[in-house]
């Protein structure tokens, strides 16, 4: 039997017994998506592969495409992998499960069977006690040992679960997916993150980068220094139209060639390439820098940094950068309110860097956002890193609901090797 794909899918494939068909038919959603290379998601309909065998189960009426020559998606450990094999199949009336964490917005969906891979809770909260327990005899100066056995742990806290077996106190989990070798001037990377807030580059004309911002922006000073030292030509500076508006550019080819490896689109459809991933930790820091310089705001009261978003693919490829470098974040979806550009979109996207992670980033920015006297709050434990034991790093999330429901549709599979799993809807 296979460690992963569905048996439910390939019974001619691995001559299962039939009565055991309806038992194992793991599977997701037609609601489910994939992270692509540019860590944005697409649906798990949309996965790009040509496939040289494709085999029919006529038990089931299911597809199965073998050997599939398919793009990269984000692995279970952070790495971009290729499938080599996809299903699909219809169900009638399936249990399945709903998941979804605190701090982050989206659920995902699975069959009942399904395996997912979370943080055992019941386990790691009582390894917590017993280091608690080991650290408070320590400071009374009681030697370990004695009357009581020394409970150790090993091997890991992470495993496998059929989804209808997951507790409420396990973790949902999101891998960390290594940061690049790629360095750029601290400059440049500032830059790019204040033009991914507010600014654009034209791909048409090869101009740019143009920042509009409000004319009396604290920046300004430092975003005109910038591109004084970093480009040569004029850098226009004017006003913008009839309000508070000021635009800055650089409208040299130059220029444009700098931005544009890392940079695409306008409005709802900005967001980072593929090659901004390619840079190392120092880089992304100051891009991540620039862009709350932009679109930062400091709630002083609850001393956290909130970021409102009306494009969905660039909230997500922030909140992954972010938690890349090691920044504890949380990424929620709100319904479009106030004043905004014209959009299609009903909802606006808020990440959230809470009190105790601003010092990680405050270093990086240049604007007056952050009071100087700020003094963050100490740590919450309730989304935190978590190291396995063979290095990979994960987000754990705490479960804010698991719901049971019946589904009739298309169910997808996907094989991934070596890992034999993959990141589904963020987690």
């Amino acid at each position: 039997q296979p460690m992963f794909f569905s048996p439910t899918q390939t019974p001619q494939n691995w001559q299962i017994a039939s009565k055991r068909r309806e038992v194992y038919q793991w599977f997701l959603t037609f609601s489910s998506l994939i992270i692509a290379s540019d860590f944005t998601f697409k649906s798990i309909t949309e996965l790009n592969f040509s496939s040289p065998e494709i085999i029919e189960d006529t038990l089931t009426g299911g597809m199965l495409h073998e050997n599939i020559d398919c793009e990269y998606i984000l692995g279970a450990t952070g790495q971009f992998r290729k499938p080599c094999r996809y299903s699909v199949r219809e169900f009638f009336e399936k249990r399945c499960f709903g998941f979804a964490s605190i701090g982050y917005w989206r659920e995902v969906q699975v069959s009942e069977e399904h395996p997912m891979i979370v943080l055992d809770g019941k386990k790691y909260r009582h390894k917590l006690k017993l280091a608690s327990n080991a650290e408070y005899r320590r400071k009374k100066g009681i030697p370990e040992g004695g009357d009581k056995k020394l409970i150790k742990y090993e091997g890991s806290l992470i495993c496998r679960k059929e989804a209808q077996d997951v507790d409420l106190k396990d973790y949902l989990l999101c891998p960390v997916s290594p940061v690049g070798n790629l360095n750029i001037h601290k400059d440049i990377g500032w830059l790019t993150g204040l033009a991914l807030a507010d600014g654009y580059i034209d791909d048409n004309g090869k101009r740019g980068p143009y920042y509009t911002l409000d004319k009396d922006e604290y920046c300004i000073p430092d975003l005109l220094k910038c591109l004084s030292e970093q480009f040569d030509g004029t850098v226009s500076s004017r006003p913008h139209g009839d309000g508070r508006g000021w635009r800055i550019g650089v409208t040299t080819e130059a220029a444009y060639s700098v931005f544009a490896p890392y940079l695409t689109g306008k409005l709802t459809k900005k967001k980072l390439t593929a090659k901004a991933f390619e840079l190392d930790k120092e880089s992304r820091l100051h891009l991540l820098g620039g862009y709350f310089d932009g679109d930062g705001c400091f709630l002083g009261k609850q001393q956290k940094l909130v970021a409102n978003n009306y494009s969905k693919d660039m909230a997500d490829q922030l909140y992954f950068m972010l938690i890349s470098c090691g920044i504890n974040c949380s990424l929620n979806r709100v319904p479009l309110y106030g004043d905004h550009y014209p959009t299609d979109s009903e909802w606006c996207y808020r990440i959230i860097v809470p009190s105790s992670e601003v010092p990680k980033l405050q270093p990086y920015m240049r604007s007056n956002k952050i009071p100087t006297n700020f003094v963050p709050k100490k740590t919450r434990e309730l989304r935190f890193f978590f190291e396995d034991v063979d290095g990979s790093m994960f987000l754990a999330q705490p479960i804010e609901y698991k719901k049971e429901f019946l589904y009739t549709g298309p169910g997808y599979d996907i094989q991934v090797d070596p890992e034999h799993a993959f990141v589904a809807n963020g987690f």
